[in-house]
């Protein structure tokens, strides 16, 4: 008798996943804002960018000033909690760009809406000059 109700169970529970998974609207991801860092040496070390856009400069980098992180705005299911996940540059130049976001689950609003900030690391290692364009990743999925 219990083996025929943890069948049921198993299957009733395999049902139910079934349809939480398809119930979600798509979700979307617009950039709202890119992010740039200004102008930086090249030194070795690393410059780090707040959330607020503030440079500091770390292990003999001596970047300053304020840059402007990246804003996304992500559109999915009202009051749905949402997991971003961001992934680092490849090398290039001797420049990694190691982009962060504070909390990782975010809650959309009312409306199935939310706005972050992603601000990031340029981590330097006998880097070149010029100007740099570095690609990172930003991935949403629900909760």
């Amino acid at each position: 008798m219990n083996r025929l109700t943890f069948c049921s169970w198993t299957l009733l529970l395999s049902v139910m996943l079934v349809f939480f998974t398809q119930a979600h609207a798509e979700l979307r991801l617009e950039i709202v804002q890119s992010m740039d860092f200004g102008i930086v040496t090249n030194e070795n070390g690393t410059c780090k960018m707040k959330n607020s856009g503030v440079l500091v400069g770390q292990q003999g980098q001596t970047c300053f000033g304020t840059g402007q992180p990246a804003k996304f705005k992500i559109f999915g299911d009202p009051n749905m909690n949402v997991v971003i996940t961001t992934f680092e540059s490849v090398i290039q130049s001797g420049v990694k760009l190691v982009p962060r976001v504070g909390s990782p689950v975010k809650t959309l609003n009312s409306r199935g809406r939310k706005t972050f900030k992603v601000p990031a690391s340029l981590v330097f290692e006998q880097a070149g000059s010029g100007v740099m364009q570095l690609d990172y990743t930003v991935s949403i999925n629900y909760e």
